[in-house]
């Protein structure tokens, strides 16, 4: 199969899944802000954004490193999954340390208890990074889309039912667990890729070089799109938060739906054409031109129905 045809492949398969999730989720999240308060909702950012910054220290870069280099050997791909795992408990540990400091900052005690069950997910997640990344290499996207749309769908069910059973905001946290586990072991089991002990230091040094020019920009963007939430609900309180979060929901998933796609498709294409600058200079340009295309009408459309859908929500 050509890599044109690959990266068209790979990109429609995550439209489809992107629609799919994206329909689910935001159902999803248009009854439980009907069956929540704002204040849940101000919670449950503050727990996710603090979960988003951990997140970034799990992949640290080395996901990308695993899918772009060209010369990828058994040593590189261990060391990647066994630094996600140290990584992923040590951010547990820190987590569950400073959790009770972080519900004082922002004055609510439950915030201790809602952080330190959310941050399992540290437990569960970095043993499915290396398998994500090398489905992700060889373009197996539908095992990928699959593994997602399942994941948000049991996520979805079992925070709808945490919901209607009087749970409040841990229904939101129960709904994020959910998906993030399911997903996970389903990525896992699509991959035929399984660890050996044996950890070589110069594969470390090697991923490790290359990742380190992609942490930088994975912080800068990740602190960028979480500090909005940290801060209004530092200073003007939970509700507040809650208020930005149901309203910033929408634009972010309507761009997801158009956005995601292209990049994680076109992510492992530009991996095949390293050594023709040319080429990936063209075919760059060429997903910029696309996705301009397909990104104005939606943000057009978005924007006409925006105030009638946050009038409903609030």
């Amino acid at each position: 199969m050509s890599l044109k045809k690959k990266t068209i492949d790979s990109a429609a398969w995550f439209l489809i899944g992107s629609v799919g999730i994206k329909v689910v989720s935001i159902t999803t999240f248009f009854v439980l802000a009907a069956l929540l308060d704002t204040r849940a909702f101000g919670t449950v950012a503050i727990v996710n954004a603090i979960i988003q910054f951990g997140d970034i220290f799990v992949n640290a870069g080395m996901c990308d490193a695993l899918i772009q280099r060209r010369k990828l050997r058994k040593a590189h791909i261990n060391a990647v999954f066994f630094m996600s795992v140290g990584l992923g408990l040590l951010l547990f540990a820190s987590l569950f340390a400073l959790s009770s400091f972080l519900a004082v900052a922002y004055g609510d005690k439950q915030l201790t208890s809602l952080i330190r069950v959310a941050s399992l997910a540290f437990f569960v997640q970095p043993l499915a990074t290396t398998s994500i990344a090398l489905l992700r290499r060889e373009f197996h996207y539908k095992t990928l889309v699959s593994a997602r749309v399942i994941g948000i769908s049991s996520g979805s069910g079992v925070g709808l039912l945490a919901a209607i059973l009087g749970l409040g905001v841990w229904s939101l946290v129960l709904q994020n667990l959910t998906w993030t586990v399911v997903s996970a072991v389903l990525s896992m089991r699509g991959c035929t890729w399984r660890p050996n002990w044996k950890v070589d230091r110069e594969a470390i040094i090697d991923i490790l070089s290359f990742s380190s020019q992609i942490f930088l920009d994975m912080m800068l963007a990740t602190i960028t799109r979480i500090l909005p939430s940290l801060t209004i609900g530092y200073l003007l309180g939970l509700e507040a938060a809650g208020i930005y979060l149901l309203t910033t929901k929408i634009v972010e998933s309507t761009v997801d739906v158009i956005n995601q796609p292209i990049t994680t498709a076109v992510l492992s294409s530009f991996t095949l054409l390293q050594d023709n600058k040319e080429k990936l200079i063209k075919t760059f340009c060429r997903v910029l031109e696309n996705a301009f295309v397909l990104l104005i009408p939606v943000a057009i459309g978005t924007a006409f129905l925006l105030p009638p859908l946050i009038h409903t929500t609030l």
